[in-house]
């Protein structure tokens, strides 16, 4: 099978899961390279997400090692604040935005 590349965009409260997510794919062959991440940035209201990154990374190798790498993620964080969009992925209008893992 013909190896493909997706661009995956991590939005969420913290970075670390997104080291998680480039295991995942790693283990299965995908090679990982991040090409934008923004910091935390810093809000001064009551309301404001304060640790919200968004890392983009490109994840090069066989559609179904990608597709089974992001699912991992998904199932071991599903509590975790945070969205993954994976390029090419159908987007779900039905995604919650408690950061359920579900793409948007």
């Amino acid at each position: 099978m013909d190896d493909v590349t997706r661009t995956i965009t991590f939005y969420g409260e913290q970075s670390a899961p997104v080291s998680a997510l480039e295991q995942f794919l790693e283990r299965r062959g995908v090679r990982v390279e991040r090409v934008d991440w923004s910091p935390p940035e810093e809000g001064r209201s009551l309301g404001s997400d304060v640790n919200n990154v968004v890392v983009q990374m490109v994840a090069t190798g066989g559609v179904l090692a990608i597709t089974a790498g992001v699912k991992q993620f998904r199932e071991w964080f599903r509590h975790g604040r945070y969205r993954v969009k994976v390029e090419g992925e159908a987007d779900d209008d039905d995604a919650e935005p408690d950061g359920s893992g579900r793409s948007v």
